[in-house]
Order: C-alpha cells, then sequence, then structure tokens
C-alpha cells in the first residue's frame, strides 16, 4: 500500500511527507511517475513487453504444472502398475535437483538467436511445469479420497477417464 500510494506523489510530497501512505492533498496526486512506464522517447518501452513475457511464460507453467500434476498423481494413486513405488522414489529424488540446473545447460550450448530464444522460454516453463511437490501434493490429496467412492464409479461402468474428469479433478480443485 504505502509503495503503491507513493507512486502517485509528487517528487515534493515524497520528501516533505515520506511518513504518508497516499499523497497529503488533492492537488500533490500526480502520475508522472508512470508517464515512462509505457512510452520514453516516443517509443514503447521495453517494461510492458517485459511484463507480457512474464505473464505469458507464468500462465504457461500454471497450465502446465495442473495438468502434469493431475494426471501424474492419478495415475500413481488409482492405476495399479509395477513399478510405481520406484517413480515415486524417482520423484522424491528429482526433488532433490534444483531448477538452476537447468538454465546452466544454455552455457554448455552455442545456439543461435532465434534458437536461444525459444530455449531460454522452453527453460523457464518446463521446469516449474515438472515440480515433484505440487505433484506430490496432488497426489496426497488423491489419496485422502475414499477408495469407495471411486469403486462405484467403475461399478457403474465409468472409465479412468469419466473418474479422472468427472469425480476427481472437482475433487481436487481446492488442491
Amino acid at each position: 500500500l504505502y509503495m503503491l500510494g507513493s507512486s502517485f506523489k509528487s517528487d515534493l510530497d515524497l520528501q516533505l511527507h515520506p511518513e504518508t501512505l497516499f499523497p497529503s492533498s488533492w492537488d500533490e496526486w500526480t502520475l508522472e511517475h508512470y508517464a515512462g512506464f509505457l512510452v520514453r522517447g516516443g517509443q514503447v518501452d521495453n517494461m510492458p513487453i517485459w511484463m507480457l513475457n512474464s505473464l505469458w511464460s507464468t500462465a504457461a507453467s500454471i497450465v502446465i504444472t495442473v495438468i502434469f500434476d493431475l494426471i501424474t498423481a492419478y495415475a500413481l494413486v488409482f492405476l495399479k502398475f509395477k513399478g510405481r513405488n520406484s517413480i515415486i522414489r524417482f520423484l522424491f529424488l528429482w526433488m532433490a535437483v534444483p531448477g538452476v540446473i537447468f538454465s546452466q545447460i544454455r552455457n554448455a550450448l552455442d545456439l543461435s538467436s532465434a534458437g536461444t530464444y525459444l530455449y531460454i522460454y522452453f527453460w523457464l516453463i518446463i521446469p516449474s511445469g515438472t515440480g515433484i511437490f505440487n505433484m506430490l501434493l496432488m497426489r496426497n490429496f488423491f489419496r485422502s479420497i475414499p477408495p469407495d467412492i471411486v469403486d462405484s464409479a467403475k461399478s457403474d461402468g465409468a472409465g479412468h477417464r469419466v473418474i479422472f474428469r468427472r469425480l476427481v479433478c472437482p475433487l481436487a480443485r481446492s488442491t
């Protein structure tokens, strides 16, 4: 609140009244601090472009994370297959690999400018989309769902796709 309110103060009001949240009077309100945000020197400034890049990469990371985590957690809880416990152990080990390692791979490769651009976005989105913590959180939530509900849906003829989409996903909305 202080930062937001101070952004509307004039330079003089910032110096004379630093303790107030908002400008001290109505004539001290100004938008001059935002003037160089969108356009600087007659050209579009880089800041809005950077913000749009951050917004779309964050949105892509969120969508990919939710999809991967839901599908993986469902498979690990409700599907019976050989090697399931080994996969869970591997995922716990994978949590120890920091995302910084992914960004260091770029330094070892010599990429063209277009390739570098795509590579950077690839390594911004994919490691966050494969975050194991969120998947394990979802897995623990799925384990709390009573198996009788899933068994009842199976006995009514529902397949895994229907159980996932109409039963498990709505229950997992809060998680």
